[in-house]
C-alpha cells in the first residue's frame, strides 16, 4: 500500500517587491495590494482592520487613506497627462511681450507722460495683448495684474519704476549763452590743468524742502538713468519750490558760502539778516570776498562764481576791481559748469545723515563732513576731466548736461 503524503498547510509567500519597506514613496505593487485589500473587504462584507493591512502591504494607515482617496494604484509621476490645470492661468507674459515693453519706454519718441502711466496702460501701448486668467474666487477669467508685468519686466529686462532724473529745459538764448561761454573757455583753457588754479563757489542752505518728482518706467543702471528720453525737464525745479519755502520762513535753514579748489577747500558762515537766506551785494562784499582776498592774491587764484544778481551787482564790481581779485563768471543756469555742484548731493546726504538739533550742531557737522568726509583727490578728478563738461555741452548744443 502507498504511502499518503500528510496534507500541511502552505503559507504563500508573497513577492519582496509588494510590501512596502516604508522608506520613500509607496510604490505601485503596495498601492495596489492596499486597494484590493479594501475591494475584498466590500466583496465579504468582512472588516479587515488598517493594522492587517499594513502588515501585508508594508503602508501606514495615514498613507492608506491617501492612496484609497488618490483612486489610482500609480504614484503621481506615472500617471497619465490630464492636461492643464484648470487653475493655473491659460497664458502668460511672455519673452517677446516685456522685450516690447522695453523697446517702447526706451524709444526717444515715447513721452514721459506715456512712461509713467500704470504697467497695464504701458503694455497696451507697446501693442502687447494682455492674457487672461482664470480664477475660482470669485469664479471667472481677469486680465493678468499689475503685479505680474512688473515682475516680469523685471526678470526679464531689469525694469524698475523708478524717479525720473530732472533736468532743467533751458530757452535758446539761454543755451546759446552757454555755447558761447564754452567756446570761449575752450579756446582760452583747452586743457585739465589750465583749470588748476581755479577756485568754484557756490551758497550752501541747508534745509529740507518739497520735491516734484516723476516715476518712470526704464532700465536699471546709469546709461538709462541719463538717457536724454528719461530725464524730466521741469519749467519749475525743486529747487525753485524750495526758495519759495525760505521766502516764506516755511523752512529753517543756516547758509555757508563753500569753496572748492584743486588744492584749495574752505568754507565761510554767512548771514544776510532775511529768513530767505538769498546772498546780497553787501553781505557777499564784507563777509566772503574779504575773508578769501589774501588766499587768492598769494596763491593766484581766479574766483569762478556763476551769475548771481550779488556777483554781478555793480557793488561787487566795483570792489573786484579795486581790490584786483581775478574772477570768472558762469554763464547763467549753468550748475554743470560748477565742480562744487558735482559732489553737492553726496555732501548733503552726508550731513542729513544725523540729524541737528541747533545752529551750532549743524555747523560743526557741516564743517565736519565738508573739511574731512569728501576727499581731496575725488576733487581734483573733478578738475582733470572738467574740458569733457565743455565738450558734453557742445554735444548738447548748449542745454544742459549730466554734469
Amino acid at each position: 500500500m502507498a504511502r499518503r503524503r500528510s496534507r500541511r498547510k502552505k503559507d504563500y509567500t508573497p513577492p519582496p517587491d509588494l510590501a512596502h519597506d516604508g522608506t520613500g514613496q509607496v510604490d505601485t505593487p503596495a498601492r495596489t495590494a492596499v486597494i484590493v485589500c479594501k475591494l475584498v473587504e466590500q466583496e465579504l462584507n468582512v472588516p479587515i482592520p488598517c493594522a492587517l493591512v499594513q502588515k501585508i502591504s508594508g503602508v501606514p494607515p495615514r498613507s492608506q487613506s491617501r492612496t484609497l482617496t488618490s483612486h489610482s494604484p500609480r504614484k503621481l509621476e506615472h500617471r497619465p497627462d490630464s492636461g492643464p490645470d484648470p487653475r493655473e492661468g491659460r497664458s502668460k507674459i511672455t519673452r517677446n511681450d516685456t522685450a516690447a515693453i522695453f523697446n517702447h519706454v526706451d524709444n526717444p519718441a515715447t513721452s514721459m507722460k506715456q512712461k509713467g502711466l500704470p504697467w497695464g496702460d504701458v503694455a497696451r501701448d507697446a501693442g502687447v495683448m494682455l492674457p487672461q486668467t482664470i480664477h475660482f474666487f470669485p469664479s471667472g477669467k481677469r486680465q493678468v495684474s499689475e503685479y505680474t508685468i512688473r515682475k516680469r519686466c523685471a526678470e526679464d529686462e531689469d525694469m524698475i519704476n523708478a524717479v525720473a532724473e530732472e533736468e532743467r529745459e533751458l530757452t535758446k538764448d539761454q543755451a546759446k549763452n552757454r555755447e558761447d561761454w564754452r567756446v570761449e573757455q575752450q579756446e582760452e583753457r583747452p586743457y585739465p590743468e589750465d583749470w588748476f588754479n581755479t577756485v568754484h563757489c557756490d551758497e550752501f542752505h541747508v534745509g529740507i524742502g518739497t520735491q516734484t518728482t516723476n516715476r518712470i518706467k526704464r532700465k536699471r543702471g546709469k546709461e538709462h538713468r541719463y538717457a536724454p528720453h528719461n530725464v524730466h525737464r521741469k519749467k519749475i525745479s525743486s529747487k525753485d519750490v524750495k526758495a519759495k519755502a525760505r521766502e516764506d520762513a516755511h523752512l529753517k535753514l543756516f547758509n555757508v558760502f563753500v569753496l572748492v579748489g584743486y588744492n584749495y577747500r574752505k568754507m565761510i558762515p554767512y548771514d544776510t539778516g532775511k529768513a530767505g537766506g538769498k546772498m546780497n551785494s553787501k553781505c557777499y562784499t564784507e563777509q566772503i570776498l574779504p575773508q578769501i582776498l589774501d588766499d587768492f592774491r598769494s596763491q593766484g587764484l581766479i574766483l569762478v562764481h556763476d551769475s548771481d544778481s550779488a556777483h554781478l551787482s555793480e557793488e561787487t564790481t566795483r570792489w573786484v576791481k579795486s581790490n584786483n581779485l581775478k574772477v570768472l563768471t558762469l554763464p547763467g543756469v549753468s550748475p554743470d559748469f560748477s565742480v562744487f555742484e558735482s559732489f553737492a548731493a553726496p555732501l548733503k546726504k552726508r550731513f542729513h545723515a544725523v540729524r541737528s538739533a541747533s545752529y551750532e550742531g549743524a555747523l560743526k557737522r557741516f564743517h565736519k563732513v565738508f573739511m574731512r568726509d569728501i576727499p581731496q583727490e575725488s576733487v581734483q578728478n573733478l578738475f582733470n576731466t572738467y574740458p569733457r563738461r565743455l565738450a558734453a555741452c557742445k554735444e548738447r548744443e548748449g542745454q544742459m548736461t549730466k554734469y
